[in-house]
């Protein structure tokens, strides 16, 4: 195999795993804030990018203009408590709901939770089944990468042993007599001619 040869086989190898990385990896797609109007108990109105802890927290004026909500507790029509520091939602507490309610039953719980487990169940199948799917993947992956290495290794090794350039000299060795090959024949066949 000569250097062309080499290199073209690891561009192929190396062009397969390209070509599967850029169909696999989507550009996250851009995130915008949406704000929900929430009534306070008081009367006035309040902003949340969303109802739970780190959302963005705005007070709205009787115009409609959205102002940064100042730090402090804010407490929802329904009864829910919001702790806001420095605009943003630090703490919610919710009411306390009636613990059961009259129609649910302790089977239909039951069910409820063992309709919540299989769904657990099947996730964690589905997750490990993709696991196993990523680890072969990234074996082959790897075995590619590990023979481009070693085609790049001998073709760096054919670099080292070729000559940059041919001597300028050939070097002289003054204890060697160098006969040229066509003179040792015709020594050999004499001495085979003075055995006869």
């Amino acid at each position: 195999m000569n250097v062309s040869e080499a290199i073209e086989k690891i561009k192929v190898l190396l062009s397969d795993n390209s070509v599967e990385q850029t169909e696999e990896i989507a550009p996250e797609p851009a995130t915008q804030l949406v704000f929900e109007t929430y009534d306070l108990k008081d009367g006035s109105k309040i902003d949340l990018s969303a109802l739970e802890i780190g959302a963005d927290a705005m007070l709205v004026d009787e115009s409609g203009n959205s102002v940064s909500a100042p730090d402090g507790e804010y407490e929802l029509a329904d009864g829910t408590m919001m702790t806001v520091v420095e605009g943003k939602v630090e703490a919610i507490e919710t009411p306390q709901a009636e613990e059961t309610s009259k129609d649910e039953t302790p089977k239909e719980k039951e069910m409820e939770n063992e309709s919540k487990f299989d769904e657990m169940n099947a996730t964690i199948t589905y997750l490990q089944a993709e696991n196993e799917a990523l680890k072969n993947k990234l074996g082959e992956l790897e075995s590619k990468f590990n023979q481009g290495f070693s085609e790049m290794l001998s073709v760096l090794e054919g670099f080292s042993k070729t000559p940059v350039a041919d001597p300028i000299q050939n070097p002289k060795n003054n204890f060697r007599i160098v006969e040229p090959k066509a003179d040792k024949i015709e020594r050999f066949l004499e001495r085979v001619k003075t055995l006869n």
